[in-house]
């Protein structure tokens, strides 16, 4: 799968070797995150097993969750306590998992939170029921001088005189500090009537994470591009791989041992055909976009490379409909400017500005109509200025 996605973004064929335009780490990163959203098999994986311990905590009563508690003595044990090393099998290989998910940084304390109701089945000492860490580790000092480490929340939180007893006195060892922390996240976490369960933090419903944990096992990679569904997905894909400078213009490909006649743009052989330059910085481009920001009635701002022109487009204007015709509009001003380019070098075939122009227009045009919802204006008024029937 490595191999093949990273091939699906260079060039050659036949076994040959290719070029490798984008890092496999940012193709599979989220959308929101840069990426491109493929996902990584690796970590939908964890994300399966990782569903394991949240079916084996959150269904005690089901016979296999009872023989695994059983086999790895899981019975008083910490809440997060998943298996015992001492006893061999399948299960030690599941729970393993989670070094997988530390290396991404990921806390299977963080993950999942034991939401406490009665209170009368969860140890108050060795549970972790509020915040990420338990009493025992959070009051080391009190659990020392508790006589019974084994009690459940609802025994402490009863109102009784007794309810409360330590082999010596807290006030007299310099706990006074410790003690109110311990009251104040009591009361902070008052008991209701239910029954004890698991919740996922990552989601809203608090059970299906699948996903979002193969989500949370990326990093942040660089700025994502507005995803639009009304542009062709190979179009958003493109605009992607520019906004990463990571095209084959005639610069980048010299740059990476390509031999090619010249690294010169072909439109105003006056610099070198780098992704900034080729589509928006050339007199051919500037032309163009200046011609499409007019039609569009916006004043021509001042872009000097593509990931600003994106950005522009992702935060221009006030109307969301308008502003998601003009980012498909703007997609499509890269995308043409990249065919016309790919016309000239491969079929000889050259692109007047004013013809560009045209072909930008009609192209937005039917990818709005034909992936689109809703009322649509015609040729016509579309031609005199995109936002029309809004």
């Amino acid at each position: 799968m490595r191999g093949g996605g990273g091939g699906g973004w260079g060039g050659g064929n036949n076994g040959n070797r290719k070029i490798h335009w984008v890092s496999w780490e940012k193709v599979i990163a989220p959308k929101e995150e840069g990426g491109l959203g493929v996902g990584s098999i690796r970590a939908l994986n964890i994300g399966l097993i990782v569903k394991w311990w949240w079916r084996l905590k959150s269904d005690p009563p089901s016979l296999w969750s009872s023989v695994v508690t059983g086999i790895q003595n899981l019975n008083g044990k910490h809440n997060l306590f998943l298996s015992n090393k001492k006893v061999p099998g399948l299960w030690n290989n599941i729970v393993n998992a989670r070094k997988e998910l530390s290396k991404q940084n990921i806390n299977i304390d963080n993950i999942f939170k034991y939401v406490v109701r009665s209170g009368e089945k969860t140890s108050i000492w060795n549970n972790t029921w509020i915040g990420s860490e338990n009493f025992r580790h959070k009051y080391p000092n009190l659990y020392a001088i508790e006589p019974n480490k084994n009690c459940s929340i609802a025994q402490k939180t009863a109102s009784k005189q007794n309810a409360w007893q330590w082999k010596s006195c807290p006030l007299s060892l310099g706990l006074t500090q410790d003690l109110g922390s311990l009251y104040r996240d009591l009361f902070s976490s008052p008991l209701t009537p239910g029954d004890n369960h698991w919740r996922c933090k990552l989601t809203t419903d608090g059970v299906h994470f699948v996903k979002k944990i193969d989500l949370t096992s990326h990093h942040a990679t660089q700025p994502s591009i507005t995803w639009c569904k009304l542009a062709p997905i190979k179009v958003v894909a493109f605009i992607w791989r520019a906004s990463l400078g990571r095209i084959p213009t005639s610069s980048t490909l010299m740059s990476r041992g390509i031999n090619i006649p010249s690294s010169l743009c072909g439109s105003c052989v006056g610099a070198d055909e780098q992704v900034d330059h080729l589509l928006v910085n050339c007199p051919f481009a500037t032309y163009v976009r200046e011609m499409i920001f007019t039609w569009c009635g916006i004043c021509p701002p001042t872009i000097i490379g593509v990931s600003e022109l994106i950005q522009f487009a992702a935060t221009w204007g006030n109307c969301m409909k308008q502003r998601r015709r003009f980012i498909v509009i703007c997609y499509g001003l890269l995308w043409g400017i990249w065919k016309f380019r790919n016309d000239r070098i491969f079929n000889g075939t050259f692109t007047t500005p004013s013809r560009g122009v045209e072909i930008i227009k009609s192209m937005s045009f039917l990818w709005i109509k034909v992936r689109g919802s809703g009322n649509f204006c015609n040729w016509d008024e579309w031609r005199l200025s995109p936002f029309s029937v809004l």
